[in-house]
């Protein structure tokens, strides 16, 4: 990592009669920015192959094992984590809930689900376990599309992009619900879209009831989720079940809040190439900050053969634009080469994906769920400080990727009523971290107070993209009069 230039202060006086103002500015602590391969820390998003098989089953809702000899075997279904960790604290009281925690993931009954893929077709079945199988709950209707996640049913979200995903659910009766997701851009801003008036051309499904529990079969068009099914195309999916029971919603990939969370859809790839041209081989950056952010793209050519790979980087936030960056390189047979791309963010949550392509498109994918802190974090306690002494200190977090920090200016401010003087500073900073402000401040008469404002401003934009508020008071002493 390049070593990060010296803090620069400019310091403005508004006040006239304030040659250098009540506030001093030190760098107390430099970002902690450590790279990390986030490539290598997924394991658990490691992609998986959907097989091919001998023949395409029969949907008729009765897993056979001849049929689905051969499929990828889903198991170890896990409860979604802030479900589950609602149920750890109740049932840990005042105890710790971590070790409750590990308990309450894990379904009451077990799910396991099969992949495969026969010509242009994907095939899925799941065998859903049930102690009561007879108490089996049902939506009112068995139109397709009608509301049967209300009972218990079986889900399964499909990927081809970043721009898009299909959700299928059948239930015990198999009853159908389908529907698209889009990601839609409205004046350069993105969020998502549910359309469950679309319907999959071609799919089937059916179900089956036993003494034991319940399964389910579909049959997806790969055409149908704008897949061609060819070996070796990229994906992304996960499956839910829907246990009413015990009012349970597990699932084969990882769920924060609900199965709608596509960043954390499991990679796949449609059987498995003879030969793969071109994998990701790191995807490297560290915590992701506001401003213009460095991501190391690694890739490798697995042919003897020099090749031509595109490698794209995209970071999308709800509510704001996509930002993307690309860059074409040309790889010796074998070799392995980087890419540095730049991505800018915003404070929030977001997704970042990171593909390679040839000539006949994705070869291969990764996509991550990223947080990324607000800008200006304030150190110093919310609300008020009580005015005893004339020299006050506290911090400030400034939180800007290190390439876009010339780009923000500080502003504090210190104004009391309209008889009072107002003083009004501005810092340009070339570095992030944490700063220790110290405040001059003259005696505050009784009952009398000042307004500290702190703002943080991007560029020459006239509003501030951050702004922070604190009282100063001095309360009358309860001694006067004694």
């Amino acid at each position: 990592m390049r070593k990060l230039p010296s803090l620069c202060l400019l310091v403005a006086t508004l006040a006239a009669n304030a040659a250098n103002g009540p506030f001093a500015l030190k760098l107390v602590e430099p970002p902690r920015q450590q790279t990390e391969n986030h490539l290598a820390k997924a394991s658990a998003q490691k992609a998986v192959d959907i097989p091919r098989l001998a023949a395409a089953p029969a949907i008729d809702g009765k897993i056979s094992p001849q049929e689905w000899a051969g499929a990828l075997s889903a198991r170890n279904f896990q409860i979604i984590h802030s479900l589950a960790l609602q149920q750890a604290v109740m049932k840990s009281g005042d105890g710790d809930p971590g070790a409750w925690l590990k308990k309450t993931l894990v379904p009451a009954d077990k799910t396991e689900a099969f992949l495969g893929c026969s010509g242009s077709t994907l095939y899925i079945a799941a065998r859903c376990a049930d102690r009561n199988p007879k108490n089996l709950k049902a939506a009112p209707s068995a139109e397709r599309d009608s509301a049967i996640y209300g009972g218990d049913c079986f889900d399964v979200f499909l990927s081809p992009d970043s721009n898009a995903y299909y959700h299928f659910i059948a239930d015990w009766r198999g009853v159908l619900y389908d529907a698209k997701h889009s990601r839609k851009v409205d004046a350069g801003h993105s969020s998502w879209t549910g359309d469950q008036s679309w319907n999959a051309k071609d799919i089937a499904c059916a179900s089956s009831v036993d003494a034991t529990g319940w399964s389910v079969e579909f049959a997806i068009p790969f055409a149908a989720v704008g897949l061609t099914g060819k070996d070796g195309e990229a994906l992304t999916l996960n499956l839910g079940r829907e246990a009413q029971t015990d009012k349970e919603y597990s699932a084969w990939g990882p769920c924060a809040k609900s199965f709608h969370e596509p960043e954390s859809f499991i990679p796949a790839n449609v059987a498995k190439p003879s030969q793969k041209p071109l994998r990701l081989s790191d995807v490297i950056f560290p915590q992701l900050l506001c401003g213009e952010n460095n991501i190391a793209i690694g890739v490798e050519n697995l042919l003897q053969s020099q090749q031509a790979a595109h490698i794209a980087v995209t970071f999308s936030q709800t509510g704001r634009p996509e930002a993307k960056a690309s860059q074409t390189v040309t790889l010796p047979p074998g070799k392995t080469t980087a890419a540095q791309l730049c991505v800018a963010a915003a404070e929030g949550a977001g997704t970042l994906e990171a593909t390679v392509a040839d000539s006949s498109g994705v070869v291969d994918r990764f996509r991550a769920a990223v947080s990324v802190p607000p800008a200006l974090e304030s150190i110093f306690p919310s609300g008020e400080f009580t005015a005893d002494q004339t020299e006050m200190r506290f911090r400030l977090g400034v939180n800007v990727a290190p390439s876009s920090a010339s780009d923000y200016r500080l502003n504090l401010s210190l104004s009391g009523k309209q008889d009072l003087e107002t003083f009004r500073q501005s810092f340009v900073l070339t570095q992030a971290g944490d700063y220790q402000v110290t405040l001059n401040l003259k005696p505050i008469p009784e009952g009398q107070e000042r307004k500290l404002t702190v703002e943080l401003f991007h560029g020459q934009e006239p509003t501030p993209v951050q702004r922070k508020q604190l009282r100063i008071i001095k309360y009358p002493s309860p001694f006067n009069g004694w």
